[in-house]
């Protein structure tokens, strides 16, 4: 038997090129890609084309009397590790860290207290032996209600102990 001849016709090209072949080619994902590409082109064109925010430190005072120390600073720290992860948030309200039972002190702490309007105070303290000391005043000698203001006799003092972070707060309920 003998092979036919095949006929080979070639595909025009011309007609593949320029903008109304591309328009007739077009599919959803072209177009996509061309709204991506010319958003990205936009976003880096405005990013560089405006003017950047200058980092300014500021310190209290008054500008001619800038002073530079240098110096070192030694103080006893502890490392403290917790039961479950995640962030660590710890504030200290100021003079409330105690270093060992200071009658002064503390009526300054529950005196700001007052007279911020807060009914609730948080002492910590800063090893084992100051906060025995605080819970053997503040609590087994019941020194707290010399610092709390109780008005009436529905009033009580409430307390919450945490002996692994050292603190106490104590807050007034009506009861």
């Amino acid at each position: 038997m003998a092979k036919k001849p095949q006929k080979v016709v070639r595909y025009p090209r011309s007609s593949q090129r320029g903008l109304r072949a591309f328009i007739r080619n077009i599919n959803i994902g072209k177009l996509i890609f061309l709204v991506i590409f010319i958003y990205m082109l936009f976003s880096v064109y405005t990013y560089w084309s405006r003017e950047k925010i200058q980092p300014y430190e500021v310190t209290e005072g008054a500008i001619v009397n800038d002073r530079n120390y240098t110096g070192i600073i030694l103080r006893k720290e502890t490392t403290q590790y917790l039961d479950t992860s995640g962030y660590v948030n710890y504030y200290v309200r100021e003079g409330s860290y105690f270093t060992s039972y200071d009658q002064e002190q503390m009526q300054a702490v529950f005196d700001r207290a007052i007279e911020g309007g807060r009914t609730e105070v948080t002492i910590k303290c800063a090893d084992e032996l100051c906060y025995q000391e605080i819970c053997h005043a503040l609590i087994d000698e019941q020194e707290i209600f010399s610092y709390m203001q109780i008005q009436g006799n529905s009033n009580t003092v409430t307390y919450a102990q945490n002996g692994k972070q050292l603190s106490l707060t104590f807050w007034v309920t009506n009861e």
